[in-house]
């Protein structure tokens, strides 16, 4: 499913005929609160805040993790995970705000790039430039 984990809270929420007043009472937390998750400006709320919201909008904890991008349904079907990426491995080391801080910048570049006017595809670090 594209679009994050807000787009997935606001598409379950309005099918269930919920408003975010409604949603955000049972969960246990402001509208404001939820309407920040919901336009994305909260990417991944705490997880407290992801279980009352499953248990709220009657999904499972995971699929909220899964809308959320951070794991796949190929790793909640198989109990497999990928590979970290050398960029993983990396951010693994860093302070949270400098793991922000990356995540920030790399947005950045994935939106130019899908733009067309991003830098050209960079080789994987560690890899021979010939």
């Amino acid at each position: 499913m594209g679009g994050g984990l807000g787009q997935y809270i606001r598409q379950r929420r309005t099918s269930l005929g919920l408003t975010q007043e409604s949603v955000a009472e049972q969960a246990g937390i402001g509208r404001s609160h939820l309407s920040q998750i919901e336009s994305g400006k909260i990417g991944l709320p705490n997880a407290t805040i992801r279980r009352r919201l499953a248990k709220t909008l009657r999904v499972r904890h995971v699929d909220l993790l899964v809308a959320a991008g951070e794991i796949s349904e190929d790793e909640v079907r198989n109990g497999t995970a990928p590979e970290p990426s050398e960029l993983d491995e990396i951010a693994d080391r860093l302070t949270v705000d400098a793991r922000d801080a990356l995540l920030a910048v790399a947005r950045q570049l994935a939106r130019a790039h899908q733009r067309g006017n991003g830098p050209s595809p960079m080789p994987r670090l560690g890899s021979k430039i010939e």
